[in-house]
């Protein structure tokens, strides 16, 4: 069993998970793409990402614009 210390901050992605943005490792894994796709998405202007400490952090509100309600219901991606 893992105890979390309360007075530890949380992570990075912790913190990032908690504005509404995600690794874009972790949205190519949610959506079913690849990285490099993710990659392209941002290339063209898709979706909006924030650079923090040398990682790349895709907002998810601009994923859910960019594939529509019904496909990120499908996937089980909801807007907060």
């Amino acid at each position: 069993m893992t105890t979390v210390n309360p007075l530890k901050p949380p992570s990075q992605a912790a913190r990032m998970r908690i504005r509404g943005y995600a690794s874009a490792s972790e949205v190519a894994r949610m959506v079913g793409v690849t990285p490099a796709a993710i990659s392209g998405w941002v290339d063209r202007g898709k979706v909006r990402v924030l650079h923090v400490g040398g990682r790349v952090y895709v907002d998810m509100r601009s994923v859910l614009e960019y594939l529509g309600p019904q496909a990120a219901a499908a996937l089980g991606i909801t807007g907060k």
